[in-house]
């Protein structure tokens, strides 16, 4: 079984910050990187298909 990258670390920044091992800031600003590249890699992909 195969797991995105992207997928994986916003799934681990979210147990981190549950755990209370990560602040909301560093939280917040890691998903936003992450959510970011995944809509930029979906743009990169509908482009293509065009």
């Amino acid at each position: 079984m195969r797991i995105d990258n992207t997928y994986a670390a916003i799934i681990l920044i979210e147990i981190l910050y549950d755990r209370g091992i990560v602040n909301e800031a560093t939280y917040k600003n890691v998903v936003k990187k992450y959510k970011s590249q995944c809509e930029e890699a979906d743009s990169h992909i509908s482009q293509m298909a065009s």
